[in-house]
């Protein structure tokens, strides 16, 4: 495999690596996405890339060409505009006090709106099909929310919330890109700290993910909010290394099964504490 494609976030690796599926490459695959350290979907640090076989390198190398050259030509007629635009306020300052005063009022109207009404500033349209893939919407000046449409249907299934500081304060997502979001990301200090997903979509969680530090730690399966626990399961370096269980469905966790390297179970015992030190030594 050959990397042919160096993304600045998760969410254009993806993007890219479906249309060169939609072109015929479908050798074509995201790896790296896994060492972002869970900071959110816009700060991929240039981890993530997109791979293809040998024989598509030179395809979808000029496929990727022929996006970025289209991507360039839309930037540049924005960026015209806009420019023709910025030259209004030079010729009203011409006209003398009285427009200048105009300005002044007219430039006070626009700051109120501004920090007022949310609005889209800027946005991609990876496949060129003249639908925007990923919307960013500011309050205030400041980036507030995100939304993506990751696997390129017109749907959105991934929108983040901002905070003022432009940290991520919390996600939702359509992990099964069925129209129903299920799932919720919470951060901490712009790092992953929690998952929590309706599997079954019957509107109460049943799987619940923590994290430390913004690595997987332990993940737990229920079957409602208060009902008792089917399930732990504690990680380290995303292996899943030790598990407590309720066998019998009596409400009480009796089972304990540590695991080898490769997530292969080779012991069995009576549950008890254990696991918790296992996954974080």
């Amino acid at each position: 495999m050959k990397t042919v494609f160096q993304a600045a976030t998760a969410v254009e690796a993806h993007m890219v690596s479906e249309l060169l599926h939609q072109r015929g490459i479908q050798s074509a695959r995201v790896e790296g996405e896994y060492l972002q350290g869970g900071v959110g979907l816009l700060q991929a640090i240039n981890l993530v890339r997109v791979v293809v076989a040998d024989q598509d390198l030179v395809m979808a190398r000029q496929i990727i060409a022929d996006w970025e050259s289209d991507q360039r030509d839309v930037s540049s007629d924005v960026d015209a505009a806009v420019g023709d635009k910025m030259t209004a306020p030079a010729k009203a300052r011409q006209s003398g006090v009285v427009m200048l005063l105009l300005g002044v009022l007219l430039g006070a109207g626009m700051m109120f709106l501004w920090h007022k009404t949310p609005i889209t500033r800027d946005g991609v349209d990876y496949d060129g099909d003249g639908e925007m893939d990923v919307r960013l919407l500011y309050l205030g000046g400041f980036l507030s929310r995100a939304e993506y449409d990751r696997n390129l249907d017109g749907r959105i299934d991934m929108i983040d919330n901002f905070r003022a500081n432009g940290m991520v304060k919390s996600s939702r997502g359509d992990t099964d890109f069925d129209g129903s979001f299920e799932t919720i990301y919470r951060y901490r200090y712009d790092q992953i700290r929690q998952i929590e997903s309706d599997t079954d979509n019957n509107g109460s969680v049943d799987l619940l993910m923590q994290y430390q530090h913004g690595e997987l730690s332990r993940a737990t399966i229920q079957n409602m909010p208060g009902s008792a626990t089917i399930k732990h399961m504690y990680y380290r370096l995303n292996k899943l290394v030790c598990a407590e269980l309720d066998e019998d469905g009596d409400g009480m966790i009796e089972t304990r099964i540590d695991y080898d390297f490769l997530e292969r179970p080779i012991q069995q015992s009576r549950a008890g504490e254990g696991c918790t030190r296992i996954a974080l030594n």
